[in-house]
């Protein structure tokens, strides 16, 4: 498996201090790579964050334990302010609520419009286009 997230790089540190954190606690056998990048304009893309973002990826055996990582990843990031995207297909199961907190509700909404555009609202067209990650969060 593989968890992907990207945070300002203002905040890099920071999550970074808090991953290795949690590696430990969790024993999380794993490997992790950052990379810095642009900010994307994109309605969901997760490299968003300004000045630059900074995406880290954290490959790991899949099991119960990648779940427990991830979801103490976004429990200590928000308590601890830092504004964070995951990748919203590349993780264990991200909910519409989770994109919308990270994404925000403008951005859910337009990305829904257009979608519906695209497909002229056709349920049977935008259904070839669904996957689990989109229904699940929200996205569908």
């Amino acid at each position: 498996m593989e968890t992907a997230f990207a945070v300002s790089i203002d905040d890099a540190i920071k999550a970074m201090d808090i991953s290795i954190e949690i590696v430990k606690e969790q024993l999380v056998p794993s490997m992790c790579q950052a990379r810095m990048v642009h900010p994307t304009k994109s309605l969901l893309g997760f490299t968003r964050h300004s000045p630059k973002s900074v995406v880290f990826e954290f490959a790991m055996a899949k099991g119960r334990g990648h779940v427990k990582f991830e979801n103490e990843l976004r429990r200590r990031f928000a308590d601890a302010g830092i504004a964070h995207t995951f990748h919203w297909s590349k993780n264990s199961g991200l909910t519409a609520g989770q994109i919308r907190r990270m994404y925000g509700e403008e951005r859910v909404t337009k990305w829904l419009a257009a979608r519906d555009l695209v497909f002229d609202k056709d349920p049977k067209l935008k259904k070839v286009f669904d996957s689990p990650y989109t229904v699940r969060g929200g996205l569908a």
